[in-house]
Formats: C-alpha cells, structure tokens, sequence
C-alpha cells in the first residue's frame, strides 16, 4: 500500500454542521470552531496517512482582509498539484492557494454562472507540469440554458464556457472527481440519483444511473478516483454490507449525451468489505468522509475524540486500517468533514 501511495497525504478538515443548508448531503465549507482564535480557525488539517497529526493552516488567505476576522471563513472545494482550490466568505472571492509557500492567487469572475454548484481543481496536461484547470458547474445567468460547466486555465489566465450538462439534470453539491480527461460529480434526475460524467476536452457529458444497490436512497454514493479508476462505494446497515464498485469508463466514447442504459452495464463490483473489518466499520458512529490516493480508497471516520482510517488497495485488492488517532479538544467538534488527497508541491506556483 505505502508503494503506491507514499507521495500522498490525506488532508482532512473537521466541520461544523450548517443548519441553514438545504439537502441531506453533507456540504463542503470549512467551518470554524466556536473559538474565534485565528490560529485555530485555520489550522483545521490532519495529515493521516503515515499515522501522524500534522496542521496546516490557511490563514495566510485572510491576511489583505482588516476587518471582521471573526466572521470570516473559507470553503475548500479540493486539491490537486500541490495547490487547494478556496472561497473565501463572505466576500465570495475564489482563490488557489499553496499552503507551502503561503501564496495564492484571486481567480477572475466567472462569466455565466452566478451562483456556484460544484467546483473542483485538476493538474494541467502531463506534458506541462506546473499547469491546472478550475472546473464550475452552476444555473446559467440565461436560465434557459440550465446547468454549464465554465473552465479556468492557468495558462490562458481566463474562465470559458465548457458545455453544458445534460437536460433535467441537477448537480449535488459532492465533491467532484477527475479521471482521464474528465469530471464525474453527483446528482439527481426525475427524482433517481445518477453519476454525470464530463469530458473536459470535448465538452460534452452524459449521465449514468448508479448502482441499483445504492439507488435505495439508504446508501450515500462514495465517488472517488483512484489512479486510472472511478469507484463508488456505499454502505447499509440492513443488511451490512459495504461494497466497492468500479466505472466502465470505455462505454463513454460510445455514449451519447443521455443514457437509460442499466446501472449493471456501467459498474462492476469490485470488493466487499470482509466481515471482521465491516463490524468495527458498523461500530463507529462518527462522520465519514472519503478520498481517492494513489490506488486507495480511504474512508474516514470521525468520533468525538477519535479518527478512524480504513484503506482498500485497488491494485492488491487489500483492506487495511490505519493507527487510530486521538484528536485534541480543538478540533474534536461534531459535524461534516471533508477529506482531500494532498500532494506537497513547495514548487508549483498559483499562477
């Protein structure tokens, strides 16, 4: 496990319930504790993987900001090439921060959404390395053009209208994963939950029904990407079970912009949870969150004092739990958590 997934870090952020936000599906802003410490508003993450605590803090984004500090907070959407992708609120300014290195750069405004329903952050093409895209989905300003996706490059400098997803479709605010070329996020169609699949480059997307195990409304969909692969995970207490199941992603060059394919032809089940590890999984009544790194998946589990790390190896096809880790009172609060793979990158700029 550590081979393929030593360069990583699973960064995870605590957070505190919002009860103004609408849906059951947790939401993804950094919320500070009751303190209103800047130290301790900002130092919200754990470094988990080698089974150490390690903080690091973003308060360096508030620095030009003078006034109001307590009532300042950011939102964290993701991570990818060493850099976090932020909001900072209430001011709604999109910034991409190096935590390393304590610079960021504000993004332009978009140009047709005003209202942000998921956002995510990739790695530019693998033949230039110190590039990355910023990927919007939201309501167009025209709202007869339903959801649109904009795209932010870092070479360009410049936000541009990528395409549209599909008709009837509504994005859940989940974090979105990425995967050879395109985006996969959550969301709804007529009611039944589907995967909406985008490809960057051709501008183009489809949606796909989940799992028919999932669809019971029962199972929040984990979505993760793990190296070459795009999973989803879910698991149910009647009858317990936790299961893995893995994306056909060479079905989507053949797809059209809609599909009403069955969920068995999009996903195979690719692992289920052995029973001893399922019932210490069953005993844990914290939050969960999940992150693909490497070739792992690693689903999170947060107590009231405790944080819990259990890993499946898609290569191996190996569970294995991480060293239990206490948390300090300060960061031992109830409520949503986030968890995003991070990759330090002391040399990648903003911009």
């Amino acid at each position: 496990m550590a081979g393929s997934c030593a360069s990583f870090q699973i960064w995870v952020a605590f957070l505190l319930f919002q009860s103004d936000l609408e849906g059951d599906f947790p939401h993804l802003p950094f919320l500070p504790p009751r303190e209103r410490s800047k130290e301790r508003m900002f130092t919200l993450c754990l470094c988990l993987w080698i089974g150490e605590t390690s903080p690091i803090s973003l308060s360096f984004l508030l620095e030009k900001e003078v006034k109001n500090e307590c009532s300042l907070y950011v939102y964290v959407y993701g991570s990818a090439a060493g850099l976090f992708l932020v909001q900072i609120s209430p001011s709604y300014e999109y910034v991409v921060a190096n935590p390393l290195t304590r610079t960021f750069l504000e993004l332009p405004l978009l140009s047709s959404i005003p209202k942000i329903s998921n956002m995510g952050i990739v790695g530019g093409e693998s033949n230039i390395q110190d590039t990355y895209k910023v990927v919007a989905v939201g309501m167009s300003s025209d709202l007869n053009a339903g959801y649109i996706v904009e795209i932010y490059n870092s070479i360009d400098k410049s936000w541009r209208i990528a395409g549209h997803l599909p008709k009837d479709v509504k994005p859940v605010e989940m974090p979105v994963v990425f995967c050879a070329g395109a985006f996969y996020c959550n969301g709804f169609i007529h009611g039944e939950r589907v995967i909406v699949v985008f490809d960057i480059k051709e501008g183009t997307s489809i949606f796909v029904p989940l799992p028919n195990i999932v669809d019971n409304y029962r199972m929040v969909p984990y979505l993760l990407a793990c190296g070459s692969r795009v999973l989803v995970a879910g698991h149910d207490a009647e009858p317990l079970q936790f299961i893995i199941w893995e994306f056909d992603k060479v079905k989507v060059n053949s797809s059209s912009t809609s599909t009403s394919s069955s969920s068995s032809s999009w996903w195979k089940e690719i692992a289920r949870m052995p029973q001893s590890d399922l019932e210490r999984f069953s005993l844990l009544n914290g939050t969960i969150s999940w992150a693909g790194v490497g070739d792992c998946a690693c689903f999170i589990l947060a107590e009231h004092k405790m944080t819990e790390v259990v890993v499946y190896n898609v290569t191996e096809n190996t569970w294995s739990w991480l060293p239990s880790l206490p948390l300090d009172t300060e960061r031992s609060w109830q409520g949503y958590q986030l968890s995003v793979a991070f990759e330090p990158r002391p040399d990648m700029k903003v911009g």
